[in-house]
């Protein structure tokens, strides 16, 4: 059987009104056209890429602050004049090479992914990440006291924007990243979200969904041109050996550590949970497997390590009542727990679903049909200008 090597990726959409982040995609640099909409595959890309990424925004409930370089400023007094700048960096996703993106505006609550393809040596077939950041305050000449106050309080509400995005110190932040897909003609994608894979495809939807979460902060590691330069990142505090030692992490896996691959960047293979608003079984997301012709969704354990590195995850347990898991309690859940009353695995109860009839929920996920690809992390050094932190292209 075929496998590929995935390198952690990255992707987004707009969300819809009820969620908090709202998770964006930029095509301004798919100049190879792997997203255009005018070519089938182009379009059913993007309509996957974004179904994966809407399922964040329905989940990820944070308020993150807006960034935006302030206007210069000059003294009304004196002779004084200060100016603020920020880059946002990431690899551009159709070539590679380094893309700086001087005083970039971000809106409050966006989470931006830029996206595009190339042709990717060997078997990986995925590149992303978050990005890097650097941001600067130069002052000049003479202010009163009262400017100098101003300054410093938006200096420092400047500076918190780019560097935290509004959340505590020592949780994970991001402006977003970039995403790219490999392009060579032998790479057999699967595009549509809509339909199964077929035998021997790439799963588009699945490798969204694992990508996604590596620029969110799952399995991000420092680079090894900067342990010892860099502090460690949020996941690299979060694990012991090899195992994973955050708090929710640990509840959603029965109270035990899960385990982790040798390079701590995925859970182990073959690392097992429930998928995410459902009670099927299957192999994590974020573990190294996802076999061709299969799809996996996002589970309970990928979603609690999101919460461990500082995301605020909405409620992910089942919806009682919803016996087919459709995120809807209605006369289709009575039908699935009619047909199973007397068989040996016999489904809820019919109090719970009358108590709950007409209760709903915006979608998670689905159960997901059989899982082939394998999964890994490469991180290249982003540098950032200024005062800053290195971005990381997974």
């Amino acid at each position: 059987m075929k496998r590929f090597l995935l390198r952690a990726a990255a992707l987004a959409v707009t969300a819809s009104p009820a969620a908090a982040v709202n998770v964006v995609i930029d095509y301004t640099y798919d100049t190879g056209g792997f997203f255009s909409p005018q070519s089938a595959d182009g379009a059913a890309a993007r309509s996957t890429v974004e179904a994966a990424a809407s399922f964040f925004s329905e989940v990820l409930e944070d308020s993150l602050s807006p960034i935006e370089t302030p206007p210069p400023f000059q003294s009304a007094i004196f002779d004084g004049q200060a100016e603020w700048r920020w880059s946002a960096s990431v690899n551009h996703p159709s070539t590679g090479a380094l893309l700086e993106l001087p005083d970039l505006t971000i809106a409050a609550d966006e989470f931006r992914i830029f996206v595009g393809a190339r042709g990717i040596s060997g078997s990986t077939i995925g590149l992303g990440g978050p990005g890097g950041f650097g941001w600067s305050f130069t002052p000049s000449g003479g202010f009163t006291s009262d400017e100098i106050a101003l300054l410093n309080a938006t200096n420092d509400a400047f500076g918190a924007a780019v560097e935290l995005r509004g959340q505590p110190v020592g949780e994970f932040a991001a402006w977003g990243g970039a995403l790219t897909f490999d392009n060579n003609p032998g790479t057999p994608w699967h595009f549509d979200h809509t339909t199964d894979p077929g035998p021997g495809k790439n799963d588009l939807f699945s490798v969204a969904l694992h990508e996604l979460a590596h620029a969110l902060g799952i399995g991000l590691t420092t680079p090894a041109a900067l342990v010892g330069t860099e502090p460690p990142t949020v996941w690299e505090t979060l694990t012991s050996g090899s195992a994973f030692i955050g708090a929710s992490a640990i509840a959603a896996n029965g109270g035990t550590p899960p385990m982790l691959n040798a390079d701590r960047d995925h859970w182990a293979a073959g690392t097992v949970s429930t998928v995410y608003g459902g009670f099927a079984s299957q192999e994590a997301a974020l573990d190294p497997d996802l076999l061709e012709g299969g799809r996996k969704f996002f589970t309970t354990l990928d979603a609690a390590a999101l919460a461990d590195l500082g995301w605020e995850v909405a409620d992910g347990s089942p919806l009682p009542g919803d016996y087919n898991l459709d995120q809807v309690v209605d006369a289709a859940d009575y039908t699935v727990w009619r047909d199973a009353l007397g068989t040996p695995a016999p489904i809820g109860s019919y109090s719970g679903w009358a108590a709950n009839y007409g209760a709903s929920r915006s979608p998670a996920a689905t159960t997901p049909e059989p899982g082939s690809i394998v999964f890994g992390l490469l991180a290249a050094v982003l540098l950032g200008v200024f005062r800053g932190r290195p971005g990381v292209f997974c």
